[in-house]
């Protein structure tokens, strides 16, 4: 260890006694930090294991409103060149659906995948990743369904989407009185295309 600064130790007496180094009180602090960070993780092992729904809820429920948020941010420019409010009551909203149907949902899931695979058929990674994929999917099913619902202005933007990619396809959206019509037999269904 290099001697202080003036030779002696912190009152100046050169006695050689000194303050520990700073490489040695920056490696005791990252000790610190990673097994308070390793506590933390057992904790949270724990919770999952004993309040699956709870974490899961909370978790989605999180995501959901991160998910309003970025929304409302990303499409917070009107045409005309003004802007939209924030709206606090569709961040809730979104936060309520989260905890109370797609939380609930998404390890309902889970729990069926488990329940499906046999131990030796699907193993670790590859169960893994078929859950996950098929939360992702379901919770975004739920998702864009929920603020399809409470918002108009990304109603209009999703519908746009969907009739551009039809219109870009070749086909057209038909009016839903066309679409009940023809299934109801009062008017011929179009022939499908077939594209070889």
């Amino acid at each position: 260890m290099p001697p202080p600064l003036g030779g002696g130790n912190a009152r100046g007496s050169g006695s050689g006694a000194s303050f520990p180094s700073s490489s040695s009180s920056s490696s005791a602090a990252a000790a610190l930090g990673r097994a308070t960070a390793l506590r933390a993780v057992a904790r949270g092992r724990h919770f999952l294991r004993r309040r699956p729904a709870l974490a899961k809820a909370a978790a989605t429920a999180v995501g959901f409103a991160g998910g309003d948020v970025l929304t409302q941010r990303l499409n917070r420019r009107l045409p005309d060149g003004g802007e939209r409010a924030y709206d606090l009551a569709k961040t809730a909203a979104m936060l309520a659906v989260g905890a109370a149907l797609a939380g609930p949902a998404g390890l309902a899931l889970c729990r069926l995948c488990d329940a499906a695979a046999a131990p030796s058929a699907v193993a670790g990674a590859g169960l893994a990743t078929g859950k996950f994929v098929a939360d992702q999917l379901v919770g975004c099913a739920i998702w864009q369904a929920a603020y399809c619902a409470i918002c108009p202005w990304y109603r209009d933007i999703v519908v746009g989407a969907a009739r551009h990619v039809a219109g870009a396809v070749g086909g057209a959206v038909r009016p839903p009185t066309s679409q009940r019509r023809a299934v109801n037999g009062a008017a011929p269904a179009p022939a499908a295309a077939v594209v070889v």
